[in-house]
């Protein structure tokens, strides 16, 4: 156990070191895809971690849900799967965060998946780059257009975004989406640009049948552009303050 407390300690004054010499090289990104279907709809979020963010999310893993010996092994990141899924589970259920005209009283969270990245495993101190993804299931209890004309999602300010409307759904007003861009592929609209700073989107929208089979893009001019904030990540969502915990553990570190 002795071993296990200096090995981290070494790790953890090795991270500190490479965060003051190259405060540039941690990145971290989050995009959503979202696919509406007549009958229900997926929502994916890819989350990026590189370079510094990586050791972060690594020591977290192995500090929080293991034994803290610097090194990521498979079980660690088991535990982790089947907790970002009860967390994004619970958080979900607490709050949908979609509605069709103002109300989710029928729409059903049916189920979540996680996907988290195999290059996880290994030292702790590594910089290999992470990627994550996460996938919401709703049913619908009836038919989307015969829930009203508008869809509300609430997504984190900020982050990337792209929209796929079921066939013969024409898209007739874009709210709450930064740069957004429809573009149309047979029967199929789909949106694309960045949560706005309310991270609340609303597609107001009609059924068409008889929709035309072309190619055409139009550009939407959003009034109230995308602003870029810090938002958070799974990290910080599984593990609250862990995050400026491990700061202040890495700054007590450098001093000894």
């Amino acid at each position: 156990m002795r071993l296990n407390n200096v090995l981290r300690s070494l790790c953890l004054v090795f991270i500190f070191y490479t965060m003051l010499v190259a405060p540039a090289a941690a990145s971290y990104s989050w995009e959503n895809n979202i696919t509406v279907g007549m009958e229900g709809m997926t929502w994916e979020y890819t989350e990026e971690y590189s370079g510094l963010q990586c050791i972060l999310f690594r020591s977290a893993i192995d500090s929080e849900l293991g034994n803290g010996d610097g090194f990521v092994a498979a079980w660690e990141v088991l535990k982790m799967d089947t907790v970002s899924r009860k967390n994004l589970h619970g958080s979900v259920s607490r709050k949908m965060d979609v509605r069709i005209n103002d109300s989710s009283s029928r729409i059903l969270l049916s189920g979540v998946e996680c996907v988290l990245s195999k290059k996880l495993l290994g030292p702790v101190s590594k910089q290999e780059q992470v990627l994550n993804t996460y996938r919401v299931r709703y049913n619908f209890r009836a038919p989307l257009y015969d829930q009203g004309d508008r869809i509300w999602f609430q997504g984190e300010p900020g982050t990337s975004v792209l929209i796929t409307m079921p066939e013969g759904i024409d898209i007739l007003e874009v709210e709450g989406i930064g740069n957004a861009t429809i573009r149309k592929q047979g029967s199929v609209q789909k949106v694309k640009g960045d949560f706005d700073f309310t991270g609340e989107a609303v597609l107001v929208f009609r059924e068409n049948r008889t929709a035309a089979q072309t190619g055409a893009t139009v550009v939407v001019t959003e009034l109230r552009p995308a602003q870029a904030r810090r938002y958070p990540s799974t990290l910080d969502g599984v593990f609250p303050g862990t995050t400026d915990r491990l700061l202040e553990i890495l700054d007590r570190s450098s001093k000894l």
